[in-house]
């Protein structure tokens, strides 16, 4: 049954890891303006995990990486820096870009149907984080003696 679980646990770690890095290429904020292709007088209508934040997701990606080794290696500090990962990329998330989920910025000053809504970088980048939390509370409470 441990062996199950902690390849659920591995299982979970990595897919977090990889959501992060997906998530800084898709598309975080969407902005629809209805009867046109999706472009405004030049601007962009989506906003991507890069375009929010950079290189921060594949950081974070890359350090959960590195804390999933060394949690499953046994290092309960990982194991909890893991966890903690997760805690700070879900609050990138949640409270980074959830505020602006429905901001359409310049775009409603040019159209009144604009309309704004998470794309599926947010949900990538939202997932990733739990997943990676999962993992490190997970292994934390699996190695408890």
């Amino acid at each position: 049954m441990t062996l199950l679980l902690r390849g659920f646990l591995t299982f979970s770690g990595l897919a977090g890891v990889l959501l992060l890095v997906l998530a800084t290429s898709a598309t975080v904020i969407r902005i629809s303006i209805e009867g046109t292709s999706g472009r405004a007088a030049g601007i962009d209508t989506s906003v991507s995990g890069s375009d929010r934040h950079g290189p921060l997701l594949v950081m974070f990606a890359l350090l959960g990486l590195l804390l999933l080794a060394g949690g499953l290696r046994g290092v309960r500090p990982a194991m909890a820096g893991l966890a903690a990962t997760g805690l700070v990329v879900l609050a990138l998330a949640v409270l980074g870009d959830g505020p602006h989920l429905h901001d359409t910025g310049i775009v409603s000053q040019l159209y009144d149907e604009a309309r704004s809504n998470a794309g599926a970088g947010f949900y990538l980048e939202s997932l990733g984080g739990a997943l990676l939390l999962i993992a490190g509370g997970g292994l934390l409470l699996l190695d408890v003696p």
